[in-house]
């Protein structure tokens, strides 16, 4: 069957424009679903026991401790004494995804959030580099933020190895010098499209999409056709890693993946069992900041905390509300430039801030560790934007909390989110069960579209006015005071 051919529901393929990359991809008989061969009771009794599910030829069975890795795969001491300093156990993921990496499997692994993806694929791509030769690996994530964060992971893991490891950024060098300086390189796909030539990334042989469902998001092709034509090395290894993954990709994905493995922990498109989640009734946007500060009173906002708003002129409104309240707050949003939201970063992960408002932009990979607690205060636009931003805490095990608020506007959206949360095993009322779930049509338009909603800021008029000349009157009377000491 053309995998291509039954893309239905609005999502399309430019053959034409993307005929390279089937070329690039074609294997020597048509892709068809191989039967996953029969593995031993041992090894189903560990994948049963870890809700490992496969899907595949020839699957590596799973490891379940770093020293069985170490003692039958080649790595660097200093490699093995990071981990050791750094990690007790083997997360599931990491079980079945690293023996097929290091088997050089092409791969697709779908893992709730917070359940090591990073480390699944890092540690295996050292054994494999082993030492400083070329430009041999390429990892590509959605945005700066979640890119910053891989590279720094990998430093740690490659410390002592002597492999040179680059985060791509306007001021780096120009790409003929890429080859022979560095072995990996951590990037945009928009920012690397924008630096490549057309040898660039000829010796590239691992290539690691992270968050690959937001990567190959119809946006996001354009730029990872352009890079998947310059990787022109036979051999390659593809590897995809995600939390989410929506039919329609997954279709595109088998399509570039030459007999994948497919790795799925847990039920597809679930949260972690850690997190405890709650929806909560607000009526209307008063409503919800009433909630917001009962919780600060009853001391529910346990640090850190991240918030969630629909767009930054929403997290702007509630920061300056939650800053009246003299709590430790801060927000980070697309409209603040990198050296910004590295400071804001910095003193959330230190503690200097306690409360962090933010938009999507930092839903999506980036790894604060020890988070308490995540409000969604505005309802989330999608089933996948509630998987990634409650994803931000219960991560690594950890317990921790998620509470959604909702009011009359989002009503009809509530069904997209319940069934994820019982099958989470959150308890949820049976006449939310009973909701009318929203449409394809009506699902697509709230992903587009966030629900229109009422200012954050409910100060009266006259409040507001009195503040204003209040503030005047104080001004000038200091510049009067100011003119008598003069005199």
């Amino acid at each position: 069957m053309d995998v291509f051919s039954i893309l239905k529901d609005g999502t399309s393929f430019d053959r034409k424009r993307f005929g390279s990359d089937i070329a690039l991809f074609k294997q020597s008989e048509p892709y068809k679903k191989i039967k996953t061969e029969v593995s031993s009771p041992q090894t189903e009794d560990v994948r049963k026991e870890f809700h490992i599910s496969v899907d595949g030829s020839d699957i590596p069975e799973p490891i379940k401790s770093f020293e069985e890795i170490f003692n039958n795969y080649n790595f660097p001491e200093n490699t093995q004494k990071v981990i050791g300093e750094l990690y007790e156990n083997l997360t599931p993921v990491q079980m079945q995804a690293i023996p097929c990496i290091l088997n050089k499997r092409d791969l697709i692994a779908i893992a709730p959030t917070g359940t090591g993806k990073t480390l699944s694929f890092a540690l295996p791509l050292i054994s494999l580099l082993r030492k400083p030769k070329r430009l041999r690996a390429l990892i590509i994530g959605p945005t700066k933020e979640l890119a910053r964060q891989l590279y720094k992971e990998i430093l740690v893991l490659s410390e002592g190895t002597n492999l040179r490891v680059h985060l791509l950024s306007k001021k780096s060098p120009e790409p003929k010098e890429w080859s022979s300086n560095y072995d990996i390189i951590v990037t945009t796909p928009l920012l690397l499209v924008h630096k490549l030539d057309s040898d660039t990334l000829k010796s590239v042989q691992y290539i690691i999409l992270d968050e690959s469902d937001q990567l190959f998001d119809m946006g996001y092709l354009d730029q990872i056709d352009t890079i998947l034509k310059k990787c022109t090395r036979k051999n390659q290894v593809k590897m995809m890693f995600s939390a989410t993954m929506l039919p329609t990709v997954e279709i595109v994905a088998k399509a570039m993946l030459i007999n994948p493995v497919k790795i799925i922990v847990g039920m597809k498109n679930t949260t972690v069992s850690t997190l405890e989640q709650k929806l909560t009734f607000c009526s209307n946007e008063l409503g919800k900041l009433i909630a917001l500060r009962q919780m600060v009173q009853d001391g529910e906002m346990v640090p850190p905390v991240l918030i969630f708003t629909q767009s930054k002129e929403r997290a702007k409104e509630l920061f300056r509300e939650l800053k009246n309240d003299n709590l430790r707050v801060g927000m980070i949003h697309a409209g603040m430039n990198d050296a910004q939201r590295d400071i804001v970063v910095k003193n959330f992960r230190v503690g200097n801030i306690w409360i962090l408002i933010c938009t999507d932009l930092i839903a999506r990979g980036i790894d604060f560790r020890g988070v308490n607690l995540v409000i969604n205060y505005d309802f989330p636009q999608s089933v996948v934007g509630y998987i990634h931003r409650v994803g931000r805490a219960g991560r690594a095990g950890r317990e921790a909390k998620a509470v959604t608020f909702y009011t009359f506007e989002d009503a009809p959206y509530i069904r997209m989110i319940v069934n994820l949360m019982k099958r989470s095993g959150a308890e949820i009322p049976e006449w939310m069960l009973q909701l009318r779930a929203p449409t394809r049509k009506e699902r697509r338009e709230l992903e587009k579209k966030p629900v229109r909603r009422e200012t954050i800021m409910r100060k009266p008029k006259f409040t507001r006015s009195l503040r204003r000349f209040m503030a005047k009157k104080k001004k000038n009377e200091g510049k009067n005071e100011n003119s008598t000491e003069i005199n």
